[in-house]
Formats: structure tokens, sequence, C-alpha cells
């Protein structure tokens, strides 16, 4: 008569109160029915007592034996009822159904004083504990980042010009396209290392000089710390100053050679002057015409030479003097060339010593994660092997409760097997169906207990297969029930006992339990 629906109370506490029973719902025929007397029948007559205080006359239900139903006046059963009691017979609007004192007040009354080892009526039912929580993992550690380091190289190669201040590279960045990056190289100090000799490099920037004219220059002095076009240039230069010196020398030899030709022209004219004598007295002075001419041509001839002579002679001094102040073309060469293979050797040694390094920093840093992650992994572990030792533990005090109920149950149907039939056959019934599925757990835990549990298991099974009781065959009678059930009963125990009580998850789960001790 009382529905009681769940709510979410939005406003002030509420609560619902009883208010007492609602007579005017009740057919006069509903009610409480006691036992009064013994009927003609033999059975019970029970006599109706008003519910909630309503006062009206009282019915009673009888058997009537002469029909076989169960009457309240002329209200009788559905059906023939053979029972003793009227309890489950139907009437037209009415149900009987057993009357219970319960007034919904929940009381503690205590523990009574048990009778033995667990009180009276045999073992108590315990309710098992709630399943244990899963327990947080511990947090992740943090990861140590690995950040490449770049060689630092020589300041003397490095500074040695703008060629090699900063390089261009072709990288991917993160977005996975191309990308052009300058970066300007870090150099070290490499005077601090101690060397007394003389660094190549600063030989190669020592070397230098002017450009001059002759080997068709600007007359100003080289750039210091020469690059390579400034050795070019005093290659060039001294290829034109060789080619000027040898011009000079082709037309010194020409003028030479015109001049001698010139010089024996002149001598045959003069070999042909005649000797003029001065003679107004009969004595006088004689003039050779030809010696005063080849004089003549002699003096004029040297000085023609000399002349041509002093000023190539200036030249070659000149050209000297510019060869003198201009660089070595070899001197400069292999200077720059000492330079640029000890840069290279330089920035090999680096370049191996910083991999060797990153190497090592990668190395150690990736073992410092590993080792971080191998005790954080470990630790996980070890939380969920004893999670997991607790829920087996809880897994197997739930099981254990529940094989007392069944042991008990067998034990009991075991001992009514020579009882009613009919009552032996139904309990019968429901012990088969949850025997059924605890035999196939523990057929399968069998099979996670080693060699010899799935052994043992198998050879109950093969037992149980070829004994003739554990099958149904032929018409059904309460022996051949009986038989079978014992036998399954009989393959339970043994299978319980190859599978030392475990399912297949708590197998596995000390498994776990094992791998995560050995870590």
């Amino acid at each position: 008569r009382f529905k009681y629906v769940c709510c979410r109370a939005g406003g002030a506490p509420a609560a619902m109160v009883n208010d007492g029973l609602d007579s005017s719902l009740l057919q006069h025929l509903e009610g409480q029915y006691c036992p009064s007397r013994v009927g003609a029948s033999g059975r019970l007559d029970y006599t109706q007592h008003p519910l909630g205080g309503v006062t009206k006359n009282a019915e009673i239900l009888s058997f009537d034996s002469s029909s076989g139903h169960w009457c309240i006046g002329e209200l009788c059963s559905e059906e023939v009822s053979p029972q003793v009691e009227p309890i489950a017979v139907k009437l037209p609007g009415l149900d009987v159904a057993p009357f219970s004192d319960f007034n919904g007040l929940f009381e503690a009354k205590g523990m009574g004083a048990p009778s033995g080892m667990f009180g009276a009526g045999g073992k108590a039912k315990v309710k098992p504990p709630p399943p244990p929580k899963r327990p947080k993992p511990p947090p992740k550690p943090k990861l140590e980042v690995y950040e490449p380091e770049f060689p630092k190289y020589s300041d003397k190669c490095v500074g040695y010009g703008d060629l090699w201040k900063s390089i261009q590279e072709t990288v991917t960045n993160d977005a996975g396209e191309l990308e052009a990056v300058n970066s300007e190289l870090e150099t070290e100090d490499e005077a601090a290392s101690g060397f007394k000799d003389m660094h190549p490099c600063d030989v190669a920037a020592s070397s230098g000089g002017t450009k001059g004219k002759i080997g068709e220059g600007d007359g100003k002095n080289t750039r210091e710390a020469m690059p390579y076009d400034e050795l070019d240039g005093c290659h060039t230069r001294d290829i034109n100053r060789a080619f000027r010196a040898g011009k000079e020398d082709y037309w010194h030899a020409m003028f030479e050679s015109s001049a001698d030709i010139a010089d024996n022209i002149v001598g045959l004219v003069c070999a042909a002057v005649p000797q003029a004598d001065v003679e107004p007295l009969g004595f006088g002075i004689t003039f050779p015409g030809n010696d005063l001419c080849s004089g003549i041509k002699d003096l004029v001839t040297s000085a023609v030479t000399n002349g041509v002579g002093m000023g190539q002679t200036q030249f070659f001094w000149n050209m000297d003097q510019e060869d003198f102040a201009d660089c070595n073309p070899l001197q400069t060469n292999f200077a720059r060339l000492f330079c640029d293979v000890h840069c290279v050797r330089d920035a090999v040694i680096r370049g191996d010593r910083s991999i060797i390094r990153n190497l090592k920093k990668a190395t150690d840093i990736t073992n410092g994660n590993m080792d971080k992650l191998s005790e954080w992994i470990v630790q996980t572990a070890r939380l969920d092997a004893g999670w997991l030792g607790d829920k087996m533990d809880h897994e197997m005090l739930v099981n254990e409760l529940h094989f007392d109920g069944v042991n008990d149950q067998l034990k009991t149907i075991v001992e009514g097997l020579e009882g009613d039939p009919a009552e032996s056959l139904l309990a019968m019934k429901g012990a088969t169906s949850q025997l059924r599925d605890e035999i196939a757990g523990f057929a399968q835990s069998a099979s996670f207990g080693g060699k010899a549990s799935l052994a043992s298991a198998r050879h109950a099974l093969e037992l149980f297969a070829e004994d003739a009781s554990s099958s149904l065959a032929g018409s059904p009678n309460s022996s051949t029930a009986r038989a079978a059930f014992s036998q399954l009963a009989s393959l339970h125990a043994k299978l319980k006992a190859a599978s030392d009580g475990r399912s297949k998850t708590q197998h596995l789960g000390l498994q776990v339990q094992r791998n995560a001790g050995h870590l």
C-alpha cells in the first residue's frame, strides 16, 4: 500500500512521515487471517482480523472437502488445491500469502551467545569486505632534454678575413619545410693554449707589400691578412713585371742591333773622308779626316748608347725595388697554405672532440632518463602488483566463502538424497547449474597451474567421461539423477584440488607479481 520513490530535494530538508493506513483503499475481504480452529475437513479455519483498526464483520477462510477448494464464504479458489495450508492459493481478486510481523524498524539486537566455533546453526554468514581500490600511480619523472654542443674553432682561423665568420645551412624546420639558416661560428682563444711557435696564420697575415705600378698595380699597400684575391694579385703583378722586363730586354737588343748597323755605316763613310793638309809656307798641319770622322762617330754612338743604357738600368732598378716592396707569390702562397692546413687540422681535432663530448653527454642523459623511467616503472609495477595481490586475497576470500556455502549446500543435498524425491531433484537441479559454472572455472584455472595440475584435471575429466553413472542415459529416475549428481560433485572436488582453488585471473596476477618482484 506504500510506494517510495527516490527524489532530490532542491530546497529545505524534507522527510516522509507515515500518516497511517488509508482504509478506503481496502476491500472488505482483505485482512489478516489467523488460525482459529480445526474445521470439518481436518484442516485449520482462518478467521479474518481487521487492518488499521477498521471494524468489520470477520470472514472465515476454510477448506471445502467436497469440492477441494479453499473458500471465503461463496468466494472459492480458482483451482483444486490439495495443500494442507492455503499459502499461494489464488481467489478471484485475492492472493493468499504468508503473514510477517515486519514493521520496518531496524534495531540492533546484538550478537547471541555462540554454541560452537561458528555459533548456533553452523557457520555464520560472513559478508566479504569491499574490493581494494587501485592505488594512484607515482608521478612521472621529469626527463632531461638533450641540447647539442657545437664546436668552437680557432679565433685565428675564423678571424682570418670574413670568409669563415659565418656559414649558411639549409635545414628542415619544425614544420617540415626547408629553411636557410645563417649561423656564426663560435671561436676559442687559441693563444691561451700556451704555444710558443709563431702561428702559421700570423705568418700569413704578416705577408704583404705594395702593389707596384710597373706590375700594373695601383701603388697601394695590400690588405692585412691577405685574402685569396690579393694572393692572386701577387702572382699577376709578378708576371706583369717579368713581361715588362722581357719587353725591355727585347727593345734594348733591337736598339743595340740598330746602333751597330748605324755605327758600321758611319764607319764606312768616315773611311772615305780624305786627309786634309794645310801648308801655306810649304809646311803646315795635316788633318786626318777619316780619323776625325771616326772619333766623332764613336762619341755620338757612345753618348746615345750610354743614354739608352742608363734609362734601361734605371728601369730595372725601379722594377727591382718594386718587386722587393711587393708581396712574393711563393712566400705568401706557402704561408697561406700552411695556415689553411693548420686550420683544417684544428677543425678536425676540435670537431672530433666535440663529437665525443656530445656522444658522452647524450649517452649520460639517455642513461639517466632510462634510470628514471625504470625506477618509475618498477614503482608502478610494485603498486600494481600489491594491488593485484590485495585483489587476489579479496577474491580468494570471496571464493572461500562461496565455496563454503556450496559445500554446505552439497552436504545438505547429499544428506537429503534419501528424503523426499521431489525436493531432492529440485535441490540437485539448482546445485547442478552452479557446479557446472564452477567446474568450467576450475578447468581453466588448472591450465594455468602447471603440468601437474593440468594432468590431474585431465585425468579427473577422463574418469568422469568414462563413468556410465555420470550420464543420464535411458529413462530419467531419481536413482540415476542421484548417481550423476554424486559424480558431478566428485568431479567438482577433484578439479578444485587440481586448480588449487585459484581462478585464471588469480594465476595471471601471481605471474605479474612474480615478474614485478624480479624487477
